[in-house]
């Protein structure tokens, strides 16, 4: 906005494009391309304002001396979600890139699918890297128990991984008799989605992953990521980069 605010034609910055000087004064929606504006709906709105699969986010930056980061065609917390969403990190012990074997990931896959069929959920979003993976959930209405799904899928694949012929890192005495195994960092890192805006910047920086960890140039090139289907959704451009770091955040990895 601050750059094409009163341009007469839409203006092109970056991979954004403002289509006020279209529609501005509007008193309905107008469709300019692929792209609707909202302004007429939801200008004075305090919170941003979703209509169908399009949110306005003019609260958030509208007097902002940059370009906001956000993604016009996001899904909307409010109307798409109606159970809780929690966004995961799980660590392998000793940050071994066991992921980076076919082999492994596709026995991940299975464990995560057999869970799934006998306590469900949707998956949101996710990225697998070779010694980690960030997914984020929505579990049913009134459902929380995501505490026992992970340990079920963490428990399912270090059996069939060891059964297969994989190798552990090495654990203290005292959890090797507590039956522990060295495959999974015993802990791993859960934040509950509060809003929207929370569920984007997670969405943002799990996609932008392996970039971050210098895997891929940008978040399209890395092939185990929830990205892809998002460009088939539109709700991504193949081209995009976004933000990294979650303002605030704790440490993303778990440590031993």
């Amino acid at each position: 906005l601050a750059e094409c605010f009163c341009l007469p034609e839409p203006y092109t910055v970056g991979r954004a494009t403002c289509l006020l000087a279209e529609c501005f004064c509007l008193p309905e929606p107008c469709p300019v391309g692929r792209a609707t504006c909202l302004l007429a709906e939801c200008f004075c709105q305090p919170e941003p304002y979703s209509v169908g699969r399009a949110t306005c986010l003019l609260a958030e930056c509208f007097c902002q001396p940059g370009l906001n980061g956000y993604h016009h065609h996001m899904p909307n917390y409010r109307r798409k979600h109606e159970g809780n969403l929690y966004c995961f990190t799980l660590v392998t012990r000793g940050r071994r890139p066991l992921f980076a074997d076919e082999s492994a990931r596709r026995l991940l896959r299975h464990a995560m699918d057999q869970t799934r069929r006998d306590h469900p959920w949707e998956t949101v979003g996710m990225v697998l890297l070779p010694d980690h993976l960030h997914f984020l959930w929505e579990l049913p209405k009134g459902d929380s128990a995501y505490s026992q799904r992970i340990a079920t899928i963490k428990k399912r694949f270090t059996r069939a991984y060891l059964a297969a012929g994989g190798t552990e890192a090495s654990i203290p005495t005292g959890q090797r008799r507590l039956r522990l195994r060295g495959v999974w960092q015993q802990r791993f890192w859960e934040h509950t989605i509060r809003d929207h805006r929370d569920l984007h910047m997670h969405l943002d920086y799990i996609h932008m992953n392996p970039v971050k960890h210098g895997l891929a140039n940008r978040p399209a090139d890395w092939p185990w990521s929830s990205f892809h289907r998002y460009i088939k959704e539109q709700w991504y451009e193949e081209d995009w980069s976004g933000r990294v770091e979650l303002p605030g955040s704790v440490d993303y990895l778990c440590t031993e």
